[in-house]
């Protein structure tokens, strides 16, 4: 347990030494108007891209929280060993810590968009492998390594979709939303999580699940299954489309192109005369 604290510790005081504020985002202690909050909201209301932040917030941490809420009954009533539960939930930290190490070297290799399909891509095939073989240990578990892999990445990322979003509003209108883009983060992790658990409940009271019995029926078996591998690989794959259409980064570009482009035309005539 120390050596995990200072392993954090060490992790901690890292990112404490090697982050840096960007040079182009400058601190005013001018607070905005109600004219800037009111097209603050508009743009990011009109911005589809604050929308598919928050459907891939709600999707993953849906995805989490009924896994988590299903994982106990799947693993007690489908693999006949409800330790088996805090086994799927501990090994994938191995490829997580991976996926988290490889993150930064993705980042610079691709764009977001790549990077976030490919993170989801890897959770899909996870999902996949375990929804062919629900009854089978050794593909569950291949499964969980898998999305662990993949989960971790796509954690790292979803938390600088907002960002992007910040940065695109400021360079088509000039004005920072930094606090309104952060409601997609909070909203969606919300409203994920609290459908992820509701779900739970409302199934096991639907499907007639029978509290402490040895075995359950058919239906309440395949309940279980559905929650835990089916339902959850129906989400990834719209996650995965979601995903696709996140080429924020190409707009982002040709705006600062287009910005520049009248600063160095105008540096050039000043040079010529």
């Amino acid at each position: 347990m120390l050596c995990l604290i200072g392993v954090c510790l060490v992790g901690e005081i890292l990112c404490f030494i090697f982050v840096k504020e960007k040079p182009e985002i400058v601190v005013t202690s001018k607070r905005p108007s109600r004219q800037d909050l009111h097209q603050g909201l508009k743009a990011l209301f009109h911005t589809p891209y604050f929308y598919i932040a928050i459907a891939m917030f709600t999707l993953n941490y849906y995805n989490s929280l009924s896994v988590v809420g299903i994982g106990k009954y799947y693993a007690q009533y489908v693999l006949g060993n409800e330790n088996i539960f805090s086994l799927f939930g501990t090994v994938p930290m191995v490829t997580m810590a991976i996926g988290l190490l490889l993150t930064p070297l993705f980042s610079k290799i691709w764009s977001k968009r790549v990077v976030l399909v490919l993170a989801v891509s890897f959770v899909c095939l996870g999902n996949i492998a375990g929804s062919c073989f629900p009854f089978s240990f050794w593909a569950g578990f291949v499964g969980v390594m898998i999305k662990g892999f993949g989960s971790a990445v796509l954690m790292s990322q979803l938390f600088t979709l907002a960002p992007e979003v910040v940065t695109y509003i400021e360079l088509k209108i000039g004005i920072r939303v930094e606090g309104l883009a952060a409601s997609a983060n909070s909203f969606g992790q919300k409203i994920g999580s609290g459908l992820g658990t509701a779900v739970v409940f409302w199934a096991l009271s639907i499907c007639g699940y029978v509290a402490k019995a040895k075995t359950q029926s058919t239906g309440v078996i395949y309940t279980f299954i559905t929650l835990y591998w089916w339902v959850p690989t129906a989400a990834t794959l719209i996650l995965l489309v979601l995903a696709c259409f996140w080429n924020i980064e190409t707009k982002i570009k040709a705006l600062q192109t287009a910005k520049a482009l009248p600063a160095t035309s105008s540096d050039n005539a000043t040079k010529e005369a």
